[in-house]
């Protein structure tokens, strides 16, 4: 039922539509005039934002995979970050997802920045770990079951979503998503041994982020702090413990190495990342 799942857009123009709305973006972002656009699936007579974005050429840009090479391969030939979700289990999936990644980049002739990475993850923060489980482990459970855990995988990958190079390589090797198969009966532990959730103590809750994120190169946590059906309250304990307690520490891991963020806000500290004829150039297939 493509019209359910593409709100209305046939499969088979949904990764045609996101290149072509990516360089509309992208040019909006940029032109210093109005202009029109002549797109094959959109198109505008007037296209002039406002406000305009405070950085120029344009706000960084981070483009989010679930592993598929070329969209690591696309990323990184467009000085774009890349954004991976660590639901299905980083101790399961991140060596052979994150190698990939480093991989293509030293191919490309890119260097192993760990700002490239942003890694999304779910966070639950309390005083204690068997505080934590009791706090959160409803939650979880209820998230990853009855949530992601419920969507077959042919609904997970749309058609058109992802080219035919990379379902190729998803179906001759399926290990990329972990515990999904599992995943509507797994258990608070189930889920915390697979590393699909980071529950804990803070000690316990940076000893971990701070382990992997040194193993795998990652530079940007990207914490889920509140999912399912997380109170108000709760939601608001735990993004406060994660402030005080755990995120002080984990600004401190790539302290040491003097890398420049290219893929963060420049108001923020970020460093624009210069633009070369390469990356102008450059369009994904």
């Amino acid at each position: 039922m493509p019209g359910v799942l593409n709100n209305g857009v046939p499969p088979i123009e949904t990764r045609p539509r996101f290149d072509e709305n990516l360089e509309l973006i992208l040019k909006a972002w940029q032109a210093r005039e109005p202009f029109a656009w002549n797109g094959k699936y959109s198109q505008y007579p007037c296209v002039n934002i406002w406000p305009r974005p405070l950085q120029r050429p344009h706000p960084p840009v981070a483009i989010t995979g679930i592993g598929n090479p070329r969209t690591m391969e696309f990323t990184l030939q467009r000085g774009f970050g890349f954004n991976y979700f660590g639901w299905f289990g980083f101790r399961i999936t991140g060596r052979r997802i994150f190698d990939r990644f480093w991989e293509a980049a030293e191919r490309l002739g890119k260097d192993n920045n760990p700002y490239r990475i942003g890694f999304l993850h779910c966070v639950c923060v309390a005083d204690t770990d068997a505080q934590a489980e009791k706090l959160y482990a409803r939650h979880a459970e209820y998230f990853f079951q009855k949530g992601l855990g419920s969507i077959p995988m042919e609904r997970l990958m749309l058609p058109g979503g992802i080219d035919i190079r990379g379902l190729e390589f998803i179906f001759r090797d399926p290990r990329d998503f972990g515990l999904y198969a599992k995943m509507r009966d797994a258990s608070f532990k189930d889920l915390v041994d697979a590393g699909t959730i980071i529950c804990g103590s803070p000690s316990t809750v940076v000893d971990t982020v701070s382990a992997f994120s040194r193993d795998f190169r990652i530079g940007n946590l990207h914490a889920m702090l509140q999912f399912a059906y997380m109170p108000p309250e709760l939601t608001q304990y735990n993004i406060d413990l994660f402030a005080a307690g755990v995120m002080p520490h984990l600004r401190k891991i790539w302290a040491d190495e003097g890398w420049q963020h290219h893929w963060w806000p420049e108001r923020l500290g970020g460093v624009p990342l210069p633009q070369t004829s390469e990356q102008e150039a450059v369009s994904f297939q």
